[in-house]
């Protein structure tokens, strides 16, 4: 089986890897080098470090500039993990077998970006994963496979997306060459029962709470957690940006974080008094 690999961060390189373990990856497509870090230094994704590690072609330039360059591959199917760019029709109709996408939310529950942080913010027990066949609309697509899985009382954002799309690798495995030889049967997403989560660039918004009117201790909790490790619930308070971390954690602008019990005893007159 010939595949081509959609993906750009860390946390879907165990993706790759597993299906380099049993199948022909012929190239990756990921982002292009991006400023990293306080000193802006340009760095290749972690997608693309891990192909030259492997010796496997790497395509970061836009879509519409590769598609020829793709089709010479000839593979078999395209698989999508967070590759961080809306792909074309012409692209998603290249593959004989289409663009496989995994999810990690019980789709039509949770389209968009932000499904894993959205599963914390309202307080769910359970999420899971969902593999799609690729079609012009987000998230819409037929599905090939669905998991449900647990989320733990102190799941972060950064643990409950490691953990999903660690878990969907062990299913593509599985499943892959079902799809592939005709044993699996699609079937569609029903629309009746899709809800939407907010776009990337709201997250920072979302992770805003006015300190005069803080939320309930329970909604700060998963504040805390549904934003970690970036941009973190964070508020206002005597003209400096406050955070709240996991583990009843706080960090005041230009100090490290602390204890809420410690942070108090050093700002006895910020309002919130537990987490």
């Amino acid at each position: 089986m010939r595949i081509i690999f959609f993906g750009t961060p860390d946390y879907v390189v165990p993706i790759v890897n597993a299906l380099h373990k049993h199948f022909s990856i012929v190239a990756v497509v990921t982002q292009p080098p991006r400023p990293v870090g306080r000193k802006q230094v340009v760095t290749p994704s972690p997608v693309s470090e891990w192909a030259e590690k492997n010796q496997i072609p790497i395509f970061d330039k836009k879509p519409e500039q590769i598609i020829d360059e793709l089709k010479k591959l000839k593979a078999d199917v395209g698989i999508l993990e967070s590759y961080g760019e809306i792909l074309s029709s012409e692209l998603i109709t290249l593959f004989p077998h289409g663009i496989i996408n995994i999810h990690p939310s019980l789709l039509p529950k949770y389209r968009g970006s932000s499904p894993n942080q959205a599963v914390l913010l309202n307080g769910d027990s359970a999420t899971g994963i969902t593999a799609i066949k690729l079609d012009s609309e987000m998230d819409h697509g037929p599905i090939l496979f669905q998991v449900e899985k647990s989320v733990y009382q102190n799941d972060t954002f950064k643990a409950l997306r490691e953990r999903l799309f660690a878990d969907s690798a062990i299913t593509l495995l599985e499943i892959l060459p079902q799809y592939i030889a005709g044993e699996i049967k699609l079937r569609p997403q029903d629309d009746k029962k899709s809800t939407y989560t907010w776009k990337t660039d709201q997250t920072k918004a979302k992770a805003y709470f006015d300190i005069n009117n803080p939320p309930s201790v329970e909604v700060l909790d998963r504040m805390s957690r549904a934003f970690y490790p970036w941009p973190n619930a964070w508020t206002k308070w005597n003209g400096k940006i406050v955070k709240l971390l996991p583990e009843k954690k706080v960090q005041i602008e230009g100090k490290k974080p602390v204890s809420l019990e410690e942070f108090l005893r050093g700002y006895p007159d910020f309002p919130i008094k537990a987490l």
